[in-house]
């Protein structure tokens, strides 16, 4: 994410610098992605799936709280949300679908948990379809609660897992003989 982060501040300052600067600014953004990019992959600091679900219920939380602020009988308007909130629900702002490029990969925990986007009665489908916001905050707070819910129970194999490989290295260490 920090390389993406950095991609977006290289962006703006190219549109800062002007059409005159591009193909040099170009270059330096260009290196910087790459040596970011190479530092993460040896850093080993890679976004795990707690990670990503955690940003996908703050994702939902953000949407949601701007649709409660608009009149619940008003026409869904995904380029207003879009406008004024800087993301909505679509491929490219889902962490997860960024993660598993796309439901159609099928590890997705949304798709497994029988809630996959591409699903007619999905949550996020009924959500697409909802003509007003009162309607797609009712399916959305459903979307946001099912990552809520993955998430924890993600966080809970993570806690069993540290658990299970401290009992391993304290048997390790009660069964090592003194002087070995």
């Amino acid at each position: 994410m920090r390389a993406v982060s950095a991609l977006f501040v290289g962006i703006s300052l190219m549109l800062v610098a002007g059409a005159e600067r591009w193909q040099g600014m170009t270059q330096y953004i260009g290196g910087v992605t790459v040596f970011l990019a190479t530092v993460w992959i040896i850093c080993g600091l890679k976004t795990t799936l707690l990670e990503v679900l955690e940003q996908g219920v703050r994702h939902y939380d953000r949407m949601i709280e701007w649709v409660e602020s608009q009149a619940g009988t008003d026409v869904v308007d995904p380029d207003r949300m879009r406008e004024e909130l800087g993301e909505w629900w679509v491929r490219q702002d889902c962490a997860l679908c960024q993660m598993f490029d796309a439901c159609d990969k099928g590890k997705c925990p949304i798709l497994l948990a029988g809630q996959g986007c591409l699903r007619p009665q999905s949550y996020f489908n009924r959500m697409t379809a909802a003509r007003t916001w009162a309607d797609w905050l009712k399916w959305a707070r459903q979307l946001r609660d099912l990552l809520a819910t993955l998430r924890d129970e993600e966080k809970g194999k993570q806690l069993t897992k540290e658990r299970g490989e401290k009992c391993r290295k304290t048997k390790q260490l009660t069964r090592m003989k003194p002087g070995n």
